[in-house]
């Protein structure tokens, strides 16, 4: 048995996280000034370069900005960056096959189903662009698993829903290791081009039922 040691969450992480619930229930707003960071330690027991750690940390992630001599501020928080954030915790955790490919199947089959209903012909295009791309490199497995993403990503744009991409973006590096190991079994391009023209040629049809389907 392989037991790995447990990782505990720094103060800075505790302080970040609350900050960042406060924002998303909106108990913290766009464009209000923070307390200072004396203040912030006071109030969550903590050192002021723990306060300094987690605000650095907003910043990066957007949530916050530093005005030079006026302190931090809120700032505007898209639902997109959150879910964004959220998402990419997921990624950030040790999860399973399994569990990602369940993910994958919820995301890809609407996305497919909407893209049929939505996809313009600028869509099409780059959705055959990217299969093409496929076709153009069966010789090295990296870069057809790269071409193999890009054509998903096509089809979540076709979706008129940011989330889509947002979502598939958080989980693309988990895709890369997973398809990387899938795709140097035998057979499995030629099966990949078989399906990913069957999903293309069902979206110019707008055939949702069919895109789903294959995609499937």
């Amino acid at each position: 048995m392989k037991i790995k040691p447990i990782k505990r969450e720094s103060l800075s992480d505790h302080v970040f996280r609350q900050l960042k619930e406060m924002i998303i229930r909106k108990e913290l707003v766009p464009g209000e000034k923070l307390p200072s960071e004396q203040e912030l330690a006071e109030h969550f027991d903590v050192g002021r370069h723990t306060v300094r750690e987690a605000l650095k940390k907003m910043a990066v992630m957007g949530l916050v900005e530093s005005r030079v001599g006026q302190g931090s501020y809120i700032t505007e928080v898209k639902p997109r960056d959150v879910l964004g954030f959220m998402a990419n915790q997921l990624v950030m955790s040790e999860g399973d096959r399994k569990n990602l490919m369940e993910l994958r199947t919820l995301l890809e089959l609407k996305s497919v189903s909407l893209a049929a209903e939505r996809a313009t012909e600028r869509d099409l295009e780059e959705i055959k662009f990217y299969l093409k791309q496929m076709h153009k490199v069966t010789d090295d497995g990296r870069a057809f698993v790269d071409e193999d993403i890009k054509f998903h990503f096509a089809i979540a744009n076709a979706t008129k829903n940011e989330y889509f991409g947002v979502v598939l973006n958080s989980i693309r590096d988990m895709l890369l290791m997973v398809q990387e190991e899938a795709v140097i079994s035998e057979g499995a391009m030629e099966r990949a081009l078989k399906y990913h023209q069957l999903i293309y040629e069902a979206i110019r049809k707008k055939d949702s039922k069919s895109s789903q389907a294959w995609m499937k």
